[in-house]
């Protein structure tokens, strides 16, 4: 029975190791194009969220809801998500959680 579980611990691992693997291929690849065909200027700090939010989404048991920000981002004082969720409305001016 041990062995088993250290096959699936294992298997698990390595599935997740892929995963990352891809989902950081698939940002890197991302910000490439996005830089190259100049379709956005990215600060540092909004790459940095764009990085955050891609990785989680990519790697993510569970599906995720997108929101819509009506706002801009460079508006009101940031605070971090309260919902665990980078797709949460904390990062917009009607945050419900704050």
């Amino acid at each position: 029975m041990a062995m088993l579980q250290r096959q699936q611990a294992s298997a698990i691992i390595a599935a997740r190791t892929k995963i990352v693997e891809g989902a950081v291929s698939m940002v890197e690849m991302a910000l490439e194009q996005l830089a190259h065909k100049n379709v956005v200027q990215l600060d540092e700090e909004r790459k940095a969220a764009m990085v955050s939010y891609l990785l989680v989404v990519l790697c993510g048991e569970r599906s995720t809801q997108p929101v819509v920000n009506a706002g801009t981002l460079y508006n009101g004082e940031k605070r971090p998500c309260l919902n665990a969720s980078p797709f949460c409305c904390a990062w917009t001016s009607v945050c419900s959680t704050r």
